[in-house]
């Protein structure tokens, strides 16, 4: 059940707004955590140092939120608890203000297990692997849940190769700590990053012997791996094992039926997935919507979006509206696209309009292309990607003067003027 306006309720005690923030959490209220939050303070209720560990865990997508619960702490001195403080540490890092993390870290006269392996694990993740690695050495004991950070945040960052080269590290290190669960399915998304399907199936194997298949969220991480390693067939025997799969299972193999190009298959998947009860959420329309787009079944995108929306109650983001953009585009339907875009409740964004401009390309449709092209331009003029689709749409109708200025506007732009310009599809 979703919660819109949470102060029509009529018990408000601190248990009540920690509902509400927790709720947040876990996606399942409407209201922003700065909404409930300003609430709480308009009440007689004063916040404790639990209802500010539970905003900090809520608010990780917004400034606003971090600026609001900033003031607060530091007028109310809960900032001294060390878990509040691990939290703040955490919510920065996830905004990518690792500096500022970084120096909170430093000032922290207590640091917990869960403060350390933040840390690491921000580092990590934002792309800071000596940092992380410095940090992970001067550590007394390196347990296993530190090794998983460094790991998983390498794989989280891109960094795939880096992970492999720290597990193997691990392997040798003095403690012989072994690898369990969550070590295994960041490794299995590691492989998916390098569509390295040997290693792969040496993890596959690795699991059968050590049991881990029970966990379901390993059975995910390898059907992921098969379908994104090109072999949507491995993908779906290992989805034939599980006896009743969940949320993200069911999304994984939908999302694998539509990389691999299977789409009646990835559609036939949602279908079953409905009839045995299970919810679908953001990413499940995401992986359908991608199948109808790769597919071009535009009818079946359309009843798909609106099922989303009205059955669900499930609005859609960004990347849906690229996808319906780009489907509607495809199929020539230009004018549906661009008001779709138009209907949107938030600011279309550069993937939105290029997933228009693609669509233009591949229909030689100049005109439009133009006038998508200005939009993306006032978006971000020095998006290379820009260039590179409008050269390639004036290259399919021949306009090599028009290809001639577009390169000497990459120039002016710093690129090279050649960027991934083509004359083919």
């Amino acid at each position: 059940m979703r919660i819109s306006k949470p102060i029509t309720l009529f018990t408000k005690d601190l248990s009540f707004y920690h509902s509400l923030l927790k709720s947040c959490v876990h996606g399942d209220n409407s209201s922003s955590p700065l909404t409930v939050f300003r609430d709480l303070l308009r009440s007689s209720l004063t916040p404790n140092h639990f209802t500010m560990s539970i905003l900090l865990q809520a608010s990780s997508t917004s400034i606003g939120s971090l600026k609001l619960v900033q003031t607060h702490l530091k007028k109310s001195g809960i900032d001294r608890f060390v878990y509040v403080k691990t939290s703040l540490l955490d919510l920065y890092l996830k905004m990518g203000f690792v500096a500022t993390a970084g120096k909170l870290f430093d000032e922290m006269p207590e640091r917990d297990t869960v403060a350390w392996n933040a840390m690491i694990c921000g580092y990590s993740r934002n792309g800071y692997e000596r940092d992380a690695w410095h940090l992970f050495i001067t550590l007394h004991e390196t347990p296993l849940i530190s090794w998983n950070s460094v790991i998983s945040g390498c794989v989280q960052s891109g960094r795939a190769s880096t992970a492999f080269e720290i597990f193997h590290k691990m392997s040798l290190s003095d403690g012989h700590v072994l690898p369990d669960a969550i070590t295994i399915a960041s490794l299995l998304a590691g492989c998916s990053q390098l569509s390295c399907l040997p290693l792969g199936k040496t993890l596959h194997g690795y699991i059968l012997r050590n049991s881990f298949g029970n966990e379901k969220f390993v059975c995910t991480a390898l059907i992921d791996m098969y379908a994104k390693c090109g072999n949507a067939e491995l993908s779906e025997r290992v989805f034939k094992t599980i006896d009743a799969p969940c949320t993200a299972t069911w999304n994984s193999m939908i999302s694998g039926y539509s990389l691999s190009g299977l789409q009646s298959r990835a559609l036939s998947c949602y279908l079953e997935m409905r009839e045995q009860g299970s919810k679908p959420d953001k990413i499940t329309f995401l992986g359908v919507l991608s199948a109808c787009t790769h597919g071009g079944l535009v009818d079946e995108g359309r009843v798909y979006f609106i099922e989303m929306i009205k059955e669900f109650g499930i609005s859609p983001n960004l990347q849906h509206y690229a996808l319906m953009v780009g489907l509607l585009g495809r199929a020539c339907l230009f004018s549906e696209a661009v008001n779709l875009i138009w209907e949107m409740d938030m600011k279309a964004d550069s993937a939105v309009w290029g997933a228009l401009l693609s669509a233009c390309i591949v229909n030689r449709e100049v005109e439009i292309g133009e006038y998508v092209a200005k939009k993306m331009f006032m978006l971000d003029y020095r998006n290379g990607g820009l260039y590179v689709l409008m050269s390639n749409l004036y290259a399919t109708e021949e306009m090599w003067d028009d290809v001639s200025r577009v390169r000497r506007m990459m120039k002016d732009n710093g690129y090279d003027g050649y960027l991934g310009v083509s004359q083919t599809l």
